[in-house]
Formats: C-alpha cells, structure tokens, sequence
C-alpha cells in the first residue's frame, strides 16, 4: 500500500464541495492502488451480501463491518477502501436508506 498518511482534510460537505482538487501525489497513489483495493471491496460486498442473503439486518451488517475495519491494522489501506466505496456508492443516482428493501438491485 501507497503511504497515504499525510494530512488529509476531511470529506466535503455542503459548500465545501467546491474544494480544490487533492494534491497529483494523492490522486496518483489512490490510482496505484486502486485494483488492489478494488478487488478487496468485492470481496467484502460479496461477504456482506451473503450476511444479508442469511438474515442480518442492514444495521447488523454495518456494525460487522465497521468492527471489522476498526480491526485492521494497516489504516491507509483501510481507508482508501472506505474511500473507493463512498465514491462508487456516490456514483448510484438513489442509493436506499439502510433498513428500507433495497431499489437497486
């Protein structure tokens, strides 16, 4: 994994989406390692569909996830998949609320 440990502002929020773009050296080392990361975010998906597939609840779901990324050790890489995954789940024109039957599917 890229060191990506430099200071990172947090993500944006109202106006705050008109930000500058992250520094090149940032950009470039999300895009190194993006198939790294993408790979491990299906797998993950595909752990948290078949949790799904078997019963947990949406919120369930997210609490085995969230006590699964607070365990990893390497928090970089930890957060770039965070990262991917907003950013896919931000490209999804209405994602449905957590506890509501899911729309797109």
């Amino acid at each position: 994994m890229t060191d990506v440990t430099s200071s990172v502002p947090s993500a944006p929020r109202g106006n705050d989406a008109k930000r500058e773009p992250p520094p090149r050296a940032l950009v470039e080392a999300a895009q190194h390692d993006y198939r790294t990361m993408l790979g491990r975010l299906v797998e993950t998906t595909g752990a948290v569909r078949s949790q799904l597939d078997t019963g947990f609840t949406d919120f369930e779901a997210v609490a085995d996830v969230w006590r699964s990324l607070l365990q990893q050790q390497d928090r970089p890489a930890t957060m770039l998949l965070a990262a991917v995954a907003i950013v896919q789940l931000a490209k999804v024109p209405q994602p449905s609320p957590l506890g509501e039957p899911d729309t797109n599917q």
